[in-house]
């Protein structure tokens, strides 16, 4: 049984770097793992009524998120034939919505969302922290279910942005490290900028996607970095899980610090500390 105290504190490799201003309006941390044949949407209820319904207590049907690209190497082949009721996503949310728990036959994730310009990003160790008591009482009720092997694939952690423009045309340059600091657009329609980095190292593969997109007439800018770690091997305690979840955060903090400005890290209140 993986119980709660192996699970251990935030590991780090060093400080990272914490703003006192985040642009953050969201967090999703998560963990993906083999798909459970026998989790199909009648038991996905019943699953979420059973461990959650008292804290989460507003439930809604989602479309179910497509699988996730392989973090391997070469060619992946895969063929399936669906019987019955089509699988579908869950969310629980908290009464003031802040919180949501998504649930899916493949994937378990907690978000938190800032709901008003008032509310503070509670920060990684409080996310993190819900999600354990989350998976904790995820994993005791499959183990003793018949739903299949829970196996654990990746860890995933995404952070979404809101970063208010005047003009994006002179703003953004400004803002993000990766634009041409020298450009600029009279009467700019859209900017989207796309990237998928590989994060592999000779022990554990890793994927991270960025997403920026401004259009003036929609707002603020978008700015998303979902990180994805690789787990591999087979688990005896949830060290290996965690330790990927809290890699994933560490890379996605650094590709945020190095993706943006100067001029934006004092908008921001950046400083160096352990807190991010």
């Amino acid at each position: 049984m993986i119980t709660i105290a192996s699970m251990g504190d935030v590991g780090r490799v060093g400080a990272l770097p914490s703003y006192d201003r985040p642009p953050v309006v969201e967090v999703a941390v998560g963990i993906h793992f083999l798909q459970l044949p026998g989790l199909n949407a009648v038991e996905l209820v019943r699953l979420v009524d059973f461990l959650w319904k008292d804290a989460y207590p507003t439930t809604l049907e989602q479309p179910i998120l497509p699988p996730t690209a392989p973090m391997s190497a070469g060619p992946i082949f895969a063929f399936g034939v669906q019987t019955g009721t089509p699988p579908i996503r869950l969310w629980s949310l908290t009464e003031n919505q802040a919180w949501l728990i998504q649930v899916q036959h493949d994937r378990l994730l907690l978000n938190w969302r800032k709901l008003t310009d008032a509310d503070p990003y509670p920060r990684y160790e409080v996310v993190r922290k819900q999600f354990v008591d989350v998976w904790q009482r995820f994993y005791e009720y499959i183990s003793g279910s018949d739903f299949g092997v829970l196996q654990p694939s990746a860890a995933e952690v995404s952070f979404f942005n809101r970063i208010p423009l005047q003009s994006g045309a002179k703003e953004i340059p400004n803002i993000i490290c990766a634009l041409n600091p020298d450009w600029d657009a009279d009467r700019q329609v859209a900017t989207a900028y796309q990237l998928e980095r590989d994060l592999s190292d000779s022990l554990t593969p890793g994927q991270q996607s960025i997403a920026l997109n401004y259009r003036p007439s929609a707002g603020p800018m978008q700015l998303e970095i979902a990180t994805r770690i690789g787990i591999t091997g087979e688990l005896e305690t949830a060290t290996d899980v965690f330790s990927a979840l809290d890699k994933a955060h560490q890379q996605g903090v650094l590709t945020f610090d190095e993706l943006t400005t100067d001029n934006a890290h004092s908008i921001w209140g950046r400083r160096d500390a352990d807190n991010a």
